[in-house]
């Protein structure tokens, strides 16, 4: 994926998981999960991310 669109479903994911902080939701959890599978993405790809601004 680019790292805008990657970018942009992070920080959506993380302003979701804050609004819907209540942990009986399975929104929520749903939030949390794409944030955290977004957040090892970005870490495991981050040589690409660099190299793909240029």
């Amino acid at each position: 994926m680019k790292k805008e669109i990657v970018l942009a479903l992070w920080v959506l994911s993380f302003i979701a998981m804050v609004v819907l902080a209540d942990p009986y939701k399975i929104s929520f959890w749903i939030s949390f999960g794409v944030f955290g599978y977004l957040s090892v993405y970005i870490e495991k790809h981050n040589k690409r991310f660099e190299h793909e601004d240029e």
